[in-house]
């Protein structure tokens, strides 16, 4: 049984199908919007993937010291 932050991929379902009748259905976004949350995900992306190569980095820097 698959988990989504610790919920059960089914309820998740049941979840999102409220939501979207919460909203009645209606997912547009404007365009400016959809560019700016867009780069935010790219940028939080760019960010975790420099800090990962860092550790990385820091690991085998290690290693060759022993």
């Amino acid at each position: 049984m698959a988990y989504i932050g610790g919920v059960h991929l089914e309820e998740m379902n049941l979840l999102e199908v409220e939501f979207l009748r919460f909203l009645d259905w209606r997912l547009w976004v404007e365009p400016a919007d959809y560019d700016f949350y867009g780069q935010g995900v790219l940028q939080h992306f760019a960010i975790l993937e420099q800090q990962q190569q860092a550790a990385l980095m820091q690991q085998q820097a290690l290693l060759m010291q022993q």
